[in-house]
């Protein structure tokens, strides 16, 4: 199992002087940071992340991708309304599923943070240049599937 680099604790202080002595704490398991589920809500597959998605849990979360795009799925919906972090390597496992299914409606996203929505936008996933479809929820990207 891949391992998350242990937390820091918060420096001592000890009379009138601060004195810094951090200390790493027992390593913590990345699954206790990341989460993702799979299930079929007409016409998508929707895959919702939770915590935090970075290079430690990159592998677990391109392997849920792949089982998924095994399915042969109509339409990929990735769910990143409860996702705390996300870093490059996450945005490369969904622009790698993006690419794979033809790089039009079939891959979109939904519930994208403010700090998540311009990222996505400077890096030239989404934007008025084309790119991935965004959706504020779950809800409103379900809704317009079926207008």
């Amino acid at each position: 199992m891949l391992r998350r680099p242990g937390r820091l604790t918060p420096p001592l202080a000890t009379g009138t002087s601060l004195h810094v002595n951090w200390q790493v704490s027992p390593e913590v398991s990345p699954m206790e940071y990341f989460r993702v589920s799979t299930e079929y809500r007409p016409p998508f597959t929707v895959m919702r992340v939770w915590g935090e998605l970075d290079i430690a849990v990159e592998a677990e979360f391109r392997t849920h991708v792949e089982e998924a795009m095994e399915q042969q799925p109509e339409r990929l919906l990735f769910d990143l309304s409860e996702l705390r972090f996300m870093d490059s390597s996450g945005v490369r496992v969904i622009l790698d599923a993006y690419r794979r299914l033809g790089m039009g409606e079939r891959v979109v996203v939904c519930g994208l943070s403010p700090r998540l929505q311009r990222a996505f936008y400077l890096m030239g996933v989404t934007g008025r240049m084309g790119g991935m479809t965004t959706y504020p929820s779950l809800d409103s990207a379900l809704i317009s599937a079926h207008h």
